[in-house]
């Protein structure tokens, strides 16, 4: 089921660039710009370790730096809730890179490929010994959607892979002292949508 929603989303993001026309229009959009900054709110949704359903969201803010027509790099920085526990709370910081293969006018498809790191951290009162986050990989697909001359409209349909570690004592009647220990790598399809200029 999730493949095929990830088929499907991916299908209608692409929909839009067979239909563009790029001989007669303008070159708007911040292209020329030799940074971009950009502000995107994401959701995420996979499965846990356990098969249920979980979904998360977050709000990214990146840099990139234009190099050439066709290619992008730069940081970002976030935070992302991946679901309830304290340590799928994670503030990321990561290195990103875009290529786009087919310059287009006004849409623009282009690939994403980002690694960095995230940070967990608990509450005061938390039953938790210990949270980490650990290392992120983001691989996605996209469109820029040249709308104005100084900004643009960013869709992104893609995969996140995130780990995660926490330490958690366990309370039994009578016992000593027990703890159970758990790392994590999350799963998750991911469906950004921000704003660039």
């Amino acid at each position: 089921m999730p493949l095929r929603f990830g088929l499907f989303a991916l299908a209608l993001l692409f929909c839009p660039v067979l239909r563009a026309q790029s001989a007669d229009l303008p070159a708007p959009g911040p292209r020329g710009a030799r940074f971009v900054k950009s502000v995107l709110l994401q959701g995420m949704a996979g499965e846990t370790v356990y098969g249920a359903f979980e979904a998360g969201y977050g709000v990214e803010l990146s840099l990139l730096r234009s190099l050439g027509s066709d290619w992008r790099a730069g940081i970002g920085a976030g935070f992302n809730r991946f679901g309830y526990e304290e340590y799928k709370r994670l503030a990321p910081l990561y290195a990103e890179v875009q290529w786009a293969p087919l310059n287009r006018k006004r849409h623009i498809p282009y690939l994403l490929a980002g690694t960095g790191y995230s940070w967990a951290w608990k509450n005061r009162d938390s039953f938790y010994r210990e949270v980490q986050g650990g290392l992120r990989l983001h691989l996605a697909t996209g469109l820029r959607w040249n709308l104005f001359k100084t900004s643009e409209l960013r869709s992104e349909i893609g995969v996140l892979r995130q780990s995660a570690f926490s330490e958690q004592d366990l309370f039994w009647w009578g016992g000593g002292e027990n703890f159970t220990r758990e790392t994590l790598r999350m799963n998750r399809w991911v469906l950004r949508i921000g704003w660039s200029f």
